[in-house]
């Protein structure tokens, strides 16, 4: 009898310190996940230039003199050639690096576009369900109810 309660209590602290671990092992994870959302953060600061645009499967020409914005902090601006701001027109960007494939919103006023996103090369490129569509996009492809946008860094 003293045998099985000594055994149980020894089960007993080794499932304790399993959770233990565990939850050690999780509260880690916000700092890496927090650096990895950094660090796109960062990528995203300064101008970009607007290679593609398609939308519901349409391909949007977009005239040379809108296609660039500025992204500093969490906030995409459009501007024009000469950097200054094309109105009011404001967007709030937020990221998660942690989720494969990465996800993103974008803000403005109180729409909210849930999308994805990904980095190759100089580009970033977006794929965002369209306004009032609740199904954030799983493929960077053009589609129905889809907005897919390519970006392009501009040299510093």
């Amino acid at each position: 009898m003293r045998r099985m309660v000594v055994f149980s209590s020894v089960l007993l602290v080794i499932v304790l310190l399993a959770v233990h671990a565990r939850s050690l092992a999780e509260s880690l994870q916000p700092d890496e996940a927090m650096e990895a959302t950094a660090k796109d953060v960062k990528a995203l600061q300064g101008y970009w230039r607007l290679k593609e645009l398609n939308i519901n499967n349409e391909k949007i020409e977009v005239p040379d003199y809108l296609s660039r914005m500025y992204i500093a902090g969490d906030k995409l601006t459009p501007v024009g050639a000469d950097g200054k701001e094309l109105g009011k027109f404001q967007s709030k960007i937020k990221l998660d690096a942690t989720l494969d494939p990465k996800i993103v919103d974008l803000t403005f006023d109180t729409n909210t576009l849930e999308g994805i996103y990904k980095f190759e090369g100089k580009q970033w490129i977006v794929c965002v369900a369209r306004e009032n569509v609740k199904n954030r996009p799983t493929e960077f492809k053009a589609g129905q109810d889809l907005i897919y946008i390519v970006f392009e860094k501009e040299a510093d």
